[in-house]
C-alpha cells in the first residue's frame, strides 16, 4: 500500500466515524457528553471546516455531494430512532482496514499478551 492509499483509507475512516457519530442514538436522560457526540459530528459536516474539505479531497468525494449524502443518512437514522430502532444499519463507504489481514493470522501472541508471544523486536 502506498502513501496516498494510506491517507485515503485514514480519511475514509475519519468520515465513516463522523457519520457513525452523527447518527448515534442518544437515549433520554443521557449525559451531556453523550448528547454532544452527534451534535459535534454534524457540525463537522455542515459548518465551514477545512479538515472536512481535506478529508473529501483526499478520499475523492465532492464536499457538497458528501453533505447531501450525510443529510440523507441522518434522516434515515432519525426515522429509525423514532421507531425505537437504535442499532446502525448502514454500510461503510469503504472496507475497513481489518479486511487487509488474513483471517486468524494474528501476531502469534495468543489470546492474552502473557501467552507465549512470537513477536520479534528490532
Amino acid at each position: 500500500m502506498n502513501g496516498d492509499e494510506s491517507y485515503r483509507r485514514l480519511f475514509s475512516a475519519i468520515i465513516n466515524q463522523a457519520i457513525d457519530d452523527a447518527t448515534t442514538y442518544v437515549p433520554e436522560g443521557a449525559r451531556l457528553e453523550k448528547k454532544l457526540i452527534p451534535i459535534r459530528a454534524r457540525e463537522w459536516f455542515f459548518n465551514p471546516n477545512p479538515m472536512f474539505e481535506l478529508a473529501c479531497a483526499v478520499t475523492g468525494y465532492e464536499p457538497d455531494a458528501m453533505r447531501d449524502r450525510v443529510r440523507k443518512i441522518i434522516a434515515v437514522a432519525e426515522a429509525r430512532h423514532a421507531k425505537g430502532q437504535t442499532r446502525p444499519t448502514r454500510r461503510r463507504l469503504t472496507p475497513g482496514l481489518g479486511q487487509d489481514f488474513q483471517k486468524r493470522a494474528g501476531t502469534g501472541g495468543g489470546s492474552r499478551a502473557r501467552d507465549s508471544a512470537k513477536l520479534e523486536f528490532l
